[in-house]
């Protein structure tokens, strides 16, 4: 996704001439590459024109095209002050917060900064890649919106076909792609992109006549003919998509290019032997070729060769850190060998190496939650809710682990902030309870805990809670709140017990 928000983003430099020395000193130094003099430039003129929105902008721009975002930040806010009609500053700060690994605060930012009417479609594109980035269904309205405000743009069709695809609307992605191979018809990426599509809406028999075409326009393909063989294995035809590797070779497509897509085929001919000396060729001729490592290591795991599997994997995760296949395999590894310290590893390593891929935090936060290493799981839950903000089993384990370290300020702040946003659940509101409970704060308590048996009233550790908070200084409020849990839950035995036991107290007194 962080493709698409690149796609997305274009630095719309002002064109307004300007007149002063310096700063016609630092457009000329960044016109001809001298990025540090430009950047020293631009720093130098705002020293006297601090409120200058063009020098303010470009030098903001040309800080994050130099790998500055942090820096960024400052004359780019100081730029949407100075001029907040203008929409430029507020998508490159959205940019800025991308590269620092902060969607919430590039969403937020872009939020703000909505345009009227019907806007550009860089906003929207941008817009759809940050949403994205932070797991938003939202981002599949935003990237239509990018489209229909310019529908011959091939970048927007490609990135539409990106972002549906991978919100699970397959057949719409593959329209996107469709629409994309007709702006650029010399290019192979829309047609894989939109068998891709296919096979993901399970329309595999469409995905190999749509590869089976391509592959006369682009004879020599090694991406189209192994497409296509996927679209056959997918229909259980791994005979004819060897035929269709066996064609591609005759038209001059590398072998050891299609080697990986061959071993497959065999493999689902139960041929493993062939299939394993197929990928040892290619290993052996490209030892960092992670995809067929990957192929070799899940063959030694189906034939239960553990300590093989174990060392392709690990090889394939080394050679291609980001790629989240890699990492999936090595855990399938560890755990058909039950070795969760290993699992713990490879989860620590995928977010080391790829911080903004979701996939491994929930993971390992059940694991740290398993062994209530609350404070650990408190970090890490932090570190994931800033790329999924709205992940309600994160801030239950957030909260949690500021429950246990006695932040109960934070852990409430946290709460609110996610009921603001209209991200809600049973769990949150228990957790808000017991925070105000721990803070001797009964009525905030309550408040909450009335809030949650409303929204849920079939919960009964609500309601047990919100008696059970009353039942020491008001019996006759923890009766009341008894009959209502009768009436949510009838024939509930701890409604039952509890209001017996609450009509015995009123009835000594």
């Amino acid at each position: 996704m962080r493709l698409a928000v690149a796609v997305a983003f274009l630095f719309m430099l002002a064109s307004v001439a300007p007149g002063q020395d310096l700063l016609t000193q630092a457009r000329a130094a960044e016109q001809q590459g001298k990025v540090t003099e430009a950047i020293q430039l631009y720093r130098d003129h705002l020293r006297e024109h601090p409120d200058e929105f063009v020098a303010l902008y470009n030098l903001g721009a040309l800080l994050i095209r130099s790998g500055q975002a942090s820096e960024a930040l400052q004359p780019l806010m100081r730029a949407r002050e100075v001029a907040p009609s203008r929409i430029e500053p507020a998508m490159a700060l959205a940019n800025a917060y991308v590269l620092l690994n902060e969607p919430l605060a590039a969403h937020d930012t872009l939020r703000a900064a909505e345009p009227q009417g019907a806007g550009v479609p860089e906003y929207w594109s941008l817009r759809a890649g940050v949403e994205a980035l932070l797991g938003e269904p939202a981002a599949t309205v935003a990237v239509l919106k990018a489209r229909s405000l310019a529908p011959q743009r091939f970048d927007l069709a490609m990135q539409g076909g990106a972002i549906l695809a991978a919100f699970g609307k397959h057949a719409e992605a593959a329209q996107a792609y469709r629409d994309a191979a007709l702006l650029n018809p010399s290019d192979p990426a829309p047609v894989l992109g939109e068998a891709r599509a296919l096979l993901g809406a399970r329309r595999a028999r469409e995905a190999a006549e749509l590869c089976e075409s391509a592959s006369a326009r682009f004879p020599t393909s090694a991406e189209i003919a192994e497409q296509h063989a996927q679209a056959l294995l997918a229909q259980d035809k791994a005979g004819e998509a060897l035929t269709v590797l066996d064609g591609a070779q005759e038209r001059g497509v590398e072998r050891i290019a299609l080697a990986t897509a061959r071993a497959e085929c065999l493999q689902a001919l139960q041929r493993p032997d062939e299939a394993l000396a197929v990928l040892n060729e290619v290993i052996n001729s490209r030892p960092d070729d992670a995809r067929a490592l990957a192929a070799r290591a899940r063959l030694h795991l189906l034939s239960r060769r553990f300590k093989e599997a174990e060392k392709d994997a690990d090889m394939a995760m080394r050679v291609a850190p980001r790629w989240r296949d890699a990492y999936l395999l090595a855990l399938e590894v560890a755990r058909a060998q039950n070795k969760s310290r290993a699992e713990e590893v490879i989860l620590r390593n995928w977010i080391a190496n790829a911080p903004e891929q979701p996939e491994p935090y929930p993971i390992l936060l059940q694991i740290l939650a398993k062994r209530a290493a609350w404070s650990e799981a408190g970090v890490l839950a932090d570190i994931y809710l800033k790329i999924r903000p709205n992940d309600k089993d994160a801030l239950g384990m957030l909260a949690q682990a500021f429950l246990g370290s006695g932040d109960v300020d934070t852990a409430i702040e946290r709460l609110n902030a996610a009921f603001a946003r209209g991200v809600e659940s049973e769990q949150l509101y228990l957790y808000l309870a017991l925070c105000y409970r721990k803070q001797q704060s009964n009525a905030e308590a309550i408040r909450a805990l009335e809030t949650l048996v409303r929204k849920y009233p079939t919960s009964e550790r609500g309601w047990s809670l919100l008696a059970t908070i009353q039942e020491p200084q008001r019996p006759d409020a923890a009766l009341a709140v008894y009959d209502r849990m009768l009436e949510a839950l009838p024939g509930n035995l701890e409604a039952i017990k509890g209001r017996a036991r609450m009509l015995s107290r009123l009835q000594r007194h």
